[in-house]
């Protein structure tokens, strides 16, 4: 009974350890490195992404697993995005199969300058939202984080994009500048949102400002 008693626990321990060293640490593989260069390429024309190492972890808050690689590097038509981390979550049945799926891929981009924002501004739509970043704003910080909700085909179905502005100068008109701004920002294929918009327009402040933009085929 004791041995009994004592495998049990050892086998407690080892499961326990495995799962903290899994949600921590990570295991490293290569075995997804084609798989989700592969992805990309399919979902994304011109996107060159090279990766170096991945890790398979555990996402404890999201009962999920995913694999996560740092620093990697993703061109776009010979321009290269700067990119702090890719993390792909993995379907758990389908990791017994030749091709695993993965259901969602989240890259955080790196802070961004507004004038490398400007280098990427052929990848934004509309093109009045374009127009507006490349002749109103002239300076701004801007930390991204975009999701990429893949289907089974492994094709994009939808995604979100979610961050923060700040450092924010926008010309309103040719006197007139909203200055030392910042907001946070969510989007989707739907609506963008601004939400606690604060800054100065000459004397005016402005705190706590909102703001809905729906995105839709008609003008």
């Amino acid at each position: 009974k004791k041995l009994v008693v004592y495998f049990f626990y050892f086998l407690l321990l080892s499961v326990l350890f495995f799962f903290g060293a899994l949600s921590t640490i990570g295991i490293e593989t290569n075995r997804f490195n084609k798989i989700i260069t592969n992805k990309i390429d399919k979902s994304f024309s011109n996107v060159n992404l090279i990766l170096d190492s991945i890790k398979f972890k555990l996402d404890v808050r999201e009962l999920s697993l995913f694999i996560v690689t740092l620093n990697p590097k993703i061109k776009y038509n010979k321009l290269e995005v700067p990119v702090k981390s890719i993390k792909g979550y993995v379907d758990f049945l389908s990791l017994f199969k030749a091709s695993p799926n993965i259901n969602k891929v989240n890259i955080i981009l790196d802070k961004l300058q507004i004038q490398e924002i400007k280098k990427l501004s052929f990848l934004i739509k509309p093109s009045n939202v374009k127009s507006l970043i490349n002749n109103n704003v002239k300076k701004g910080i801007f930390n991204t984080e975009i999701e990429i909700y893949l289907d089974s085909n492994n094709s994009v179905d939808n995604y979100i994009v979610r961050g923060s502005v700040s450092d924010l100068e926008l010309k309103v008109t040719k006197n007139i500048k909203f200055e030392n701004a910042k907001f946070n920002f969510f989007s989707d294929k739907t609506d963008i949102l601004i939400k606690n918009i604060s800054g100065r327009i000459k004397n005016l402040s402005i705190q706590d400002g909102d703001l809905t933009i729906d995105l839709d085929k008609e003008i």
